[in-house]
């Protein structure tokens, strides 16, 4: 039973139906590009006492890393809400969105998601800095892996490959009419400039 009035959880689920996870995705996904464009621009170089160069750190591989996991989050809980529409309902979101920040293991949840095998390498290299250095100045224990990764335009490639595809998927799903648990009915068409 929820706390919340019927009013309440009706304007919730409208406000965190698919689309709006597609939209933050997209809005996220945006920020990342300019981001990853920036790789270079910026760099702060750590020596020790004697002036050795410890390492270079480009500010701006952690923010594009970090949003672009985001995205693929917002992207990937679309797909979940889409199928699983009373994991937005009673005003407030399922714990199965909320519990974690897995990529792989959020995932695997779903049974609508595109290439659920070819996007796995991808996922898991994302998903290893949003749990720890991308998200946290170090790992969350010792023994966590905590090498930030360099946003490489290989790994650019495949993350953009990967979230093309996705949204690709989820925009031809919305496309169908789908309800909510509190009402909320409907579907969506999309035009895009070429």
């Amino acid at each position: 039973m929820s706390r919340f009035s019927d009013e309440e959880c009706t304007h919730f689920e409208e406000s965190a139906v698919p689309h709006a996870w597609l939209l933050v995705a997209e809005e996220l996904h945006i920020q990342a590009q300019r981001l990853f464009r920036a790789l270079g621009d910026n760099k702060i170089i750590q020596r020790d006492g004697q002036g050795r160069v410890l390492r270079e750190i480009d500010q701006s591989n952690r923010a594009a890393f970090l949003l672009a996991g985001f995205a693929l989050e917002n992207l990937i809980k679309g797909y979940l809400v889409y199928e699983n529409p009373a994991w937005i309902s009673d005003g407030r979101l399922s714990r199965e969105l909320t519990r974690g920040h897995s990529l792989s293991k959020l995932a695997a949840k779903s049974n609508a998601l595109p290439w659920p095998k070819r996007c796995q390498p991808t996922l898991l290299a994302i998903e290893n800095g949003l749990s720890s250095w991308a998200r946290y100045p170090c790992a969350v224990h010792a023994g966590f892996e905590d090498t930030e990764l360099e946003f490489t335009q290989e790994l650019w490639s495949r993350y953009a490959l990967v979230n093309d595809r996705f949204v690709l998927g989820l925009e031809t799903l919305l496309e169908k009419n789908w309800k909510g648990s509190h009402g909320f009915e409907g579907y969506y068409t999309f035009h895009k400039r070429a």
